[in-house]
């Protein structure tokens, strides 16, 4: 199904106005939205510090990501020069670039700039059927460890964590949705998913007791 999906946020409208004309040129049709459910946000772990969605068809994610990389100039003059990708060294930038997901087009757009300045050749490996996932989160162990914990204790919450951690998704540079945690977080956040139902099962029976 051809829909509209996220390809890029923004703090403000007019931030976004300079990828529009972009679109615009290479007649790409988009979207714009402001954010809303916060607290899913916040419940999946990502933030809500952007407000503005620019949306693309996902037909057109593909051609836009290599438009992007091929015709879209960014003006170094305009960058903060405490941007973190200025401390990238090369073979990271390359590897921003070549990136199939989880870096933003302004970071594409911006590696490949950089680069050119450093007069580095830039070259794009061949894909494969991983590479996809390759940029799926994984929680660390002591976060996983404090939401077995948290599971343990009150039943609730662990409920709504699993839920929240198995229904998080986001949107990949080719346009397809996936999951947004790796497999082995999901599988954790299962049996989360799954103490947290029986501590709530316990705690009603001892209620009703």
């Amino acid at each position: 199904m051809n829909k509209y999906l996220t390809f890029a946020k923004f703090d403000s409208a007019t931030e976004a106005e300079d990828l529009c004309q972009f679109f615009d040129k290479y007649s790409i049709k988009y979207v714009i939205e402001r954010e809303k459910g916060i607290l899913d946000k916040i419940l999946v772990g990502e933030t809500f510090d952007h407000l503005i969605l620019l949306k693309i068809k996902n037909d057109d994610f593909k051609r836009a990501g290599e438009l992007i990389r091929t015709e879209y100039t960014i003006d170094l003059s305009k960058v903060d020069n405490e941007y973190y990708l200025f401390r990238f060294s090369n073979d990271e930038l390359l590897s921003v670039f070549n990136s199939n997901d989880g870096w933003n087009y302004f970071d594409v757009a911006l590696s490949k700039k950089l680069l050119d300045q450093r007069n580095i050749t830039i070259f794009k490996p061949e894909g494969n059927a991983n590479s996809l996932f390759s940029n799926q989160v994984r929680l660390a162990n002591y976060v996983l460890i404090i939401e077995y914990i948290v599971s343990l204790s009150f039943g609730f919450v662990g409920i709504v964590i699993g839920v929240a951690t198995l229904s998080a998704k986001k949107t990949s540079q080719s346009g397809q949705r996936i999951d947004f945690y790796d497999s082995w977080t999901r599988k954790n956040a299962i049996i989360i998913l799954l103490i947290g139902i029986i501590r709530s099962l316990v705690l009603g029976v001892k209620i009703f007791l």
